[in-house]
């Protein structure tokens, strides 16, 4: 019996012995293990994981320099992006064409110049729709973004905000500053990088160019009517002659004649130029028998060389009293030269004259002669609207052109009814889609650029306009007395 109970005993102290153990295992095994090292790793608290979004492979980024405009205040906007950044507001655009969502981030360095020790940015972004002409800017969506202080001359990405769904048609931008942080300027800021569905076939600028694309309205006739002049209308309707505007009215193979308005002295610029038929933008280099002379020009009329696009001669007066609303005539005769005064080649004459309303009579510009031997008479007539600086390349402009007729060799008025629409390569390649052409209400043909309207013609596009049926009065004996009066004022300008 003792011998029993000893057995007892022991295999009781065994088994609570073993449980001891266990217990004692299983508690140790929910403290962390102490380091190879020697270090407590309890000590040290778990990684901290950044859920901020990055943009992927496939997003896009957007050129600032290439797509932005000051609208308020003073800050730059340059190849490298938008810089000296003081009180602007800048107003980015780009046109969604696919409706989806869209994820903003912004590429950008602080500045390296200035007062002041820079620090980190805080600005506001706002999104909307681009507005109508002469309509404010109404923000759908504002996101506060700080942009943190970079390393010197390094650049760094931050995230804007997020659009669960982004419509049709183009959109504005609006960077406007908060705090630069103990800086002269605020941060520069360089791309917009997009990332999302609508970011597919999105239209936005590649390059810094900023102009708007020019637009141009052809008005084609049989090759069997030869015209030896060509007359048109044009109206610029009230708020489109912003600067940098050239309505081109009377287009020809080889020169252009049309005016540009200025707001500020409140005349307009009419301008009748020929190229040469030397090829070279440098004017100087034109030999003496290709150069384009002017045989007689109007009063007032200035005429010298030009190049960079080319080279030639220019004409230009300043017509005082320029309206909007006011309709402005064109005609042009253009025919092979009859006394060329030399041998080795023949010539084209090119005579420009304009009817002024302000003065209420027709005016000569000039007539000038290209040395060709490619003898025509008026070919290619056409009309465009061009913005030819880059910083008003956010603003629209329109004109009409009514009343297109050409005046045969044979001396017969034929009235041309149809219209055919194009735009430079800004537009047709995508990177611009605010073009468009068509016939108002009142029957003349238009042509509309900038401004970020999303409703765009498209390229090829052939219209009709009514027709008015009646001639119009030029008495072309009084065109022949300005045309002969205006030589003496070329040997004046000698």
């Amino acid at each position: 019996m003792k011998i029993s109970k000893m057995k007892n005993s022991l295999f009781f102290a065994g088994v609570m012995a073993l449980a001891f153990a266990a217990c004692h295992e299983k508690s140790r095994m929910n403290v962390d293990p102490i380091a190879p090292d020697g270090e407590d790793t309890t000590t040290n608290p778990p990684a901290v994981v950044d859920t901020t979004p990055k943009p992927g492979s496939g997003a896009k980024n957007i050129p600032l320099g290439g797509n932005t405009y000051v609208t308020s205040g003073y800050g730059a906007v340059n190849s490298k992006g938008l810089s000296s950044w003081v009180d602007a507001v800048f107003s980015s655009y780009f046109k969604v064409n696919y409706a989806g969502n869209l994820s903003l981030f912004l590429n950008y360095t602080t500045p390296e110049s200035g007062f002041g020790t820079p620090g980190s940015s805080v600005i506001d972004v706002e999104l909307g729709e681009a507005p109508a002409e002469g309509k404010p800017f109404t923000p759908t969506k504002t996101f506060r973004v700080t942009l943190p202080k970079t390393p010197e001359g390094k650049d760094s990405i931050v995230f804007i905000g997020k659009l669960d769904r982004c419509e049709l048609g183009y959109k504005r931008i609006n960077f406007k500053g908060v705090s630069k942080g103990g800086s002269e300027f605020y941060a520069s800021l360089k791309t917009l990088i997009v990332e999302g569905k609508s970011t597919l076939g999105m239209s936005y600028s590649r390059s810094d160019r900023r102009n708007s694309p020019s637009v141009h309205m052809s008005y084609p006739y049989p090759s069997t009517d030869v015209a030896a002049w060509f007359y048109n209308e044009v109206t610029v309707p009230d708020g489109m002659d912003h600067p940098a505007s050239y309505f081109m009215v009377n287009g020809f193979t080889g020169g252009y004649f049309g005016i540009q308005p200025s707001r500020k002295d409140k005349h307009v610029r009419v301008l009748f130029s020929v190229w040469s038929e030397f090829s070279t933008d440098n004017p100087e280099s034109v030999p003496d028998s290709l150069r384009v002379p002017c045989l007689s020009k109007g009063t007032g009329v200035t005429h010298q060389m030009f190049g960079g696009e080319g080279s030639g001669t220019q004409t230009f007066y300043n017509a005082p009293g320029w309206k909007t609303g006011a309709t402005y005539k064109f005609i042009t005769n253009i025919y092979p030269s009859q006394d060329i005064g030399f041998t080795d080649y023949k010539a084209v004459d090119y005579v420009g004259y304009i009817f002024d309303p302000a003065a209420g009579e027709w005016k000569l510009v000039s007539w000038l002669r290209r040395r060709t031997n490619n003898l025509t008479y008026y070919r290619s007539a056409y009309s465009f609207v061009e913005n030819f600086s880059g910083e008003s390349g956010n603003l629209m402009r329109k004109a009409c052109f009514g009343n297109q007729w050409i005046y045969t060799k044979g001396g017969e008025w034929k009235e041309l009814l149809t219209g055919q629409f194009s735009t430079d390569a800004t537009g047709s390649s995508g990177e611009r889609q605010d073009y468009k052409g068509g016939v108002t209400e009142d029957g003349k043909f238009f042509l509309q650029n900038g401004g970020f309207f999303s409703d765009n013609a498209t390229p090829g596009d052939k219209f009709t306009r009514p027709a008015t049926g009646t001639p119009p009065d030029i008495d072309f004996d009084h065109l022949a007395r300005l045309k002969e009066e205006g030589k003496a004022n070329v040997q004046q300008q000698k």
